[in-house]
């Protein structure tokens, strides 16, 4: 019932009735009914699996949605004469063509059910029609067969288009030397030089002392490693951070003698980000697969990716950044997430939208390098400035997601590349998920399902649906980036 696209100003939520095969002259009666949810019984249940969750009142109908638009629950005919949305009620008279036509509006709620019976004459052949007990007769519900002994449609059921701006971080770009721009300093244009270095255990090992690098927590424990120097890659053995004032505060071991490589010699220093990729970690503008588009399904919502209105999708490289958004371009580049948000697609209640960007890393403390450092695999950041009470945009970092794999990477990567790129999608599903009535904190993890704190990593072999819980959220809301 939505519009169709962001150019689209209509709303599209009258359908047409057709009623067939009728004998010229002869009046038609109808009636809408709002029937049963059509909900998988089976699935939608607590977490106890004892309780339903989004239709609470059994088989019984009167179950939809209130809209923005007040569309009663049966939804509205067309009445001619006073030229207004009627009653749930109507009748026509069959043209020479043996048809009678009646323009029916539904509500703008997705999971919303409908069907009309009709009857001939006079309104004898539906008055005993009913929603609310199928084990009496008359009954009217969401199967074919259960047409309450009346003429009767077949059931209508409203979806919502959820339209996905997809933007990214750009390509990881290179320095001086070819070196690519994620590496271990803050400050990408700023020449490096080792300071000092000396070789120990016999010649076999060379220790380096280097500047001061900000991200200190992946130095301390650089697992994996390298160390380039003369464009040549060292696999690093050790690190050793002390911050006593004397000296440097980086030392770092490197297999071989390399006492040929003077002090002053420019060099690059990175951790194990990319390991085990097939392709470049960025940019990632194609995270609307069929897999994602499935996991919003049970929720009776489709999404479509927004590419072609999306005028500007790739925001510039940062190896680390927070997920925060101003308008304040800080140290820390706060912006940056804003830059390239298209106005067609943030939406409304007559088009829902949503805003993802691919970033690369969160802050140096939460990008998992080293392993034991907290990982940020997503975010949803909300109330910013000019978008006050509303979602602005969810943020999947891509390496932290790969490095939640590393392991798999460095022991089967067939199955971690495909590992990968589903955790892409579900984490891109989880953060879209927690955008409709935003609450700070873990409210939505609550929910469990896809919504749970990790339910993006999979739990599991197959993409984790959303839960009753999140179906039921995401069914209520009149606005996709509505906060409460």
């Amino acid at each position: 019932p939505c519009r169709k696209n962001p150019n689209d100003n209509q709303l599209r939520h009258k359908v047409k009735l057709v009623a067939t095969g009728g004998l010229k002259g002869v009046e038609l009666f109808v009636k809408s009914f709002d029937i049963d949810d059509s909900t998988d019984e089976a699935f939608d249940l607590d977490e106890l699996g004892l309780t339903p969750v989004i239709d609470s009142n059994g088989r019984g109908g009167t179950d939809n949605r209130a809209d923005y638009l007040t569309t009663a629950a049966a939804g509205h005919f067309w009445d001619n004469a006073t030229k207004k949305w009627g009653s749930n009620t109507s009748q026509k008279t069959y043209g020479s063509d043996g048809r009678a036509e009646f323009d029916f509006r539904v509500g703008m709620q997705p999971g919303n059910n409908y069907r009309a019976v009709a009857s001939v004459g006079d309104v004898t052949g539906y008055a005993s029609v009913h929603v609310l007990n199928d084990t009496q007769p008359g009954y009217l519900g969401y199967e074919l067969g259960q047409n309450g002994g009346a003429l009767a449609s077949e059931a209508l059921t409203v979806w919502r288009r959820l339209w996905i701006e997809n933007d990214s971080m750009e390509a990881i770009g290179t320095h001086q030397f070819g070196y690519k721009a994620n590496d271990l300093t803050w400050n990408l244009e700023t020449n490096n030089y080792i300071l000092h270095h000396y070789t120990i255990l016999s010649n076999t090992e060379t220790l380096f002392e280097l500047p001061y690098i900000q991200d200190h927590s992946s130095f301390t424990a650089l697992e994996n490693g390298k160390f380039i120097v003369r464009s040549v890659s060292h696999p690093v053995l050790a690190t050793h951070y002390s911050p006593d004032g004397v000296g440097s505060d980086y030392t770092l071991r490197i297999f071989g003698n390399l006492s040929s490589i003077p002090a002053n010699s420019g060099f690059r220093l990175y951790d194990d980000d990319d390991y085990g990729l097939i392709k470049p970690a960025l940019p990632r503008n194609d995270l609307v697969n069929d897999e994602v588009v499935s996991l919003f399904k049970s929720s009776f919502i489709l999404l479509v990716d927004g590419h072609q209105y999306n005028q500007e999708k790739n925001i510039r490289f940062i190896s680390n950044h927070a997920p925060v958004v101003g308008d304040t371009i800080s140290d820390n580049n706060y912006g940056i997430w804003d830059d390239k948000l298209d106005a067609k697609l943030e939406g409304g209640k007559s088009m829902w939208a949503a805003s993802v960007v691919i970033g690369y890393q969160a802050e140096y403390t939460q990008d998992s390098d080293p392993n034991s450092d907290k990982s940020t695999e997503g975010a949803t950041v909300v109330d910013t400035i000019r978008f006050s009470g509303r979602s602005r945009v969810g943020i999947v970092y891509a390496e932290a997601v790969r490095d939640r794999l590393d392991n798999l990477f460095r022991g089967h990567p067939p199955s971690a590349i495909s590992g990968y790129e589903r955790n892409l999608g579900m984490t891109m599903a989880h953060e879209i998920g927690h955008m409709p009535l935003y609450q700070q904190g873990n409210a939505h993890h609550a929910e469990n399902g896809l919504m749970t704190d990790g339910g993006h990593m999979g739990l599991g072999g197959d993409p984790t649906p959303f839960s009753p819980q999140s179906v039921k959220r995401f069914r209520f809301v009149e606005n996709w980036r509505q906060k409460n």
